[in-house]
């Protein structure tokens, strides 16, 4: 019998638990109904008393946004601002983009503009593509480097990354990214009259931008009707500056040999990928402009943009230039200096984090 005491207590104690709290939840399913109806009878002094925190935690949030709106307009009637002040505080907490309607009293929506309701910071992350500008700044050539500067072409790459954001004034933000990136080009030049030169080079990068966001519309003006699809545009512009830090740099170069005489067949010789990480400098700097368009639905955002980078540090390490014996002796190429610019396009998704408080009285 005895050794059947302990776990007969704890059988007991657990139905008295499962008990207890299925009838406060049962209360709690009860308590918003009662609020409802003490508010609409004017005993506005027994709200706080039937709503109470652990209810409200149990609420669907829906529903707690309904809760705190009555705790705030009897709290208001009964002149307890301070009280008034917590209860609207924890609304917009629940709903940072709480929007109040033509039947909302006046009341409630003079309190609720003295409150500032703006994101702290936005976070996010993006994909999308690009392609490279290369502009040539002096031309190297086993040929004459004069008549023979041969011409550059920009191939597609790829970024990805993350976005971060913080609101400095109404439609303006500080704006910034990490992303990996992906960049290449292809030079092509003849040589000798009978040499086709390709050469093929590809980029990882780590890149950051720092730039200023300019919004035409306020993205956080949350009485504006969105049920328009025209309405939840809002087109945007930045301006400012990318570092990037290289990563690594691979080459491919192809020399096709046409010799003289009818029927003769070519000669082709392409190397290996190669790295060339050793004759580039490792940072590069631009000047970045770009511009877009966010939609937004909901709490949060699709972005959509196009930039441009315009580079100020020269791809090629001038002293390791001649670093790699086999592409000068064997296909017949040497580094050009180069601007290496690019124009990437992206799509990528946003969300705010707010924090409400009073306004200060000016």
């Amino acid at each position: 019998m005895r050794k059947n005491f302990p776990i007969s207590l704890c059988h007991f104690v657990l139905c008295f638990l499962v008990f207890f709290t299925q009838k406060i939840y049962a209360n709690c399913d009860e308590s918003l109904k009662k609020a409802e109806q003490a508010y609409n009878d004017g005993r506005l002094a027994e709200i706080k008393t039937i709503i109470t925190d652990d209810c409200i935690n149990e609420f669907s949030q829906e529903d707690k946004i309904q809760a705190r709106y009555i705790q705030v307009l009897a709290s208001l009637y009964l002149n307890e601002k301070e009280d008034a002040t917590t209860f609207m505080l924890s609304l917009l907490k629940i709903n940072p983009e709480y929007v109040c309607t033509p039947t909302t009293p006046i009341e409630f929506v003079k309190f609720y503009e003295t409150f500032k309701v703006r994101p702290t910071f936005i976070v996010g992350f993006q994909v999308g593509g690009n392609t490279s500008q290369i502009e040539g700044l002096k031309s190297f050539s086993l040929d004459n480097n004069i008549t023979n500067k041969g011409n550059f072409a920009g191939r597609f790459g790829y970024q990805i990354g993350l976005q971060f954001a913080i609101p400095i004034a109404k439609k303006l933000e500080f704006y910034t990214e990490v992303n990996y990136k992906s960049v290449s080009y292809q030079f092509n030049n003849q040589l000798f009259d009978y040499v086709t030169l390709k050469f093929v080079e590809t980029q990882t990068l780590l890149e950051v931008p720092l730039m200023l966001k300019y919004n035409f519309f306020d993205n956080y003006n949350f009485q504006k009707d969105r049920k328009h699809f025209i309405n939840r545009l809002s087109p945007y512009f930045m301006l400012g500056v990318t570092g990037a830090y290289l990563l690594g740099s691979n080459a491919i170069v192809t020399r096709i040999d046409a010799p003289a005489g009818e029927g003769s067949t070519p000669i082709s010789l392409e190397s290996p990928s190669t790295s060339v990480a050793n004759m580039r400098n490792p940072y590069n700097y631009y000047a970045s402009a770009g511009l877009g368009i966010d939609y937004k639905k909901g709490r949060s955002m699709l972005t959509f943009g196009v930039r441009y980078n315009h580079s100020f540090a020269p791809t090629v390490n001038n002293e390791n230039r001649y670093n790699n014996q086999e592409f000068i002796f064997k296909y017949a190429y040497i580094d050009n200096d180069i601007l290496w610019h690019n124009i990437s396009f992206s799509i990528g998704y946003a969300y705010p984090f707010y924090k409400a408080r009073v306004k200060k009285i000016k």
